[in-house]
């Protein structure tokens, strides 16, 4: 995934937000998020089915945990799979603990990444450069992180999502719709808008999630870019949470 936009506390009947895309390779294999039971919680997440990890997900605590690549580094075949972060993460009760056991690892294990988790209470990222970790508290408000945050490399993405977010929230523009607009920004054969596609690159958004949690909790997926698939509602698979 390359682009999470992450509202902690926004607002007030739902504590958690996550509007996202999945950027990846157009051949790369993968599900719709499921209920699963890999160990102590039950979860929904999607699934990669070329490596078997996730990008982002959800556990019947309320803890939400989303995943992106870092640009800068080639990819090391040999080290783990960073898919395995989140669902690992998705196995404590909290973000802390989530966010605690990923900065816990050893950075040289893997690939370069930037993970989010957050619940009704706290948010953290935690992001390796590939030498070590680096763990930080999310306030209140949007947080925006995609392949390139945290100087990885400069990106008009973020730039223009802080930009617009801020605009939607003076406006009080906060709907499914308005954040589904958001995440169908093109720009031709570029990697500056938030629905790519670039098949010269075998390259582009592969699916794409918005979530809320709170009083009025749903979960809409798009199985393709956003500006030209439409979003299934998954909130069924709240309800088995129990959320």
């Amino acid at each position: 995934m390359c682009t999470v936009i992450l509202g902690t506390r926004v607002f007030e009947d739902a504590p958690v937000f996550v509007a996202s895309n999945r950027d990846e390779l157009l051949s790369r294999p993968s599900e719709g998020p499921k209920l699963r039971k890999d160990g102590e919680f039950r979860t929904v997440t999607p699934l990669d089915l070329q490596e078997g990890g996730t990008w982002m997900g959800l556990n019947e605590a309320g803890v939400m945990v989303a995943l992106t690549n870092r640009f800068g580094a080639p990819r090391n075949g040999a080290k783990r799979s960073r898919g395995e972060l989140v669902s690992n993460a998705l196995q404590n009760p909290n973000a802390l603990k989530a966010a605690e056991l990923i900065d816990g690892l050893a950075a040289s294990d893997y690939n370069p990444f930037h993970l989010v988790a957050a619940d009704s209470e706290t948010a953290y990222v935690v992001w390796s450069d590939g030498e070590r970790m680096h763990f930080d508290e999310i306030p209140p408000g949007f947080f925006v992180v995609t392949e390139r945050s945290f100087d990885a490399a400069h990106t008009e993405r973020e730039v223009l999502l802080q930009e617009r977010l801020g605009v939607m929230q003076s406006n009080d523009a906060l709907g499914f719709d308005d954040f589904r607009g958001l995440l169908s920004i093109r720009e031709p054969d570029s990697l500056d808008g938030t629905d790519i596609y670039v098949p010269d690159m075998n390259y582009g958004t592969k699916s794409s999630t918005i979530l809320q949690l709170g009083t009025e909790s749903y979960l809409k997926y798009a199985d393709g870019p956003p500006n030209s698939t439409e979003y299934e509602d998954r909130t069924d698979l709240l309800r088995e949470l129990g959320l």
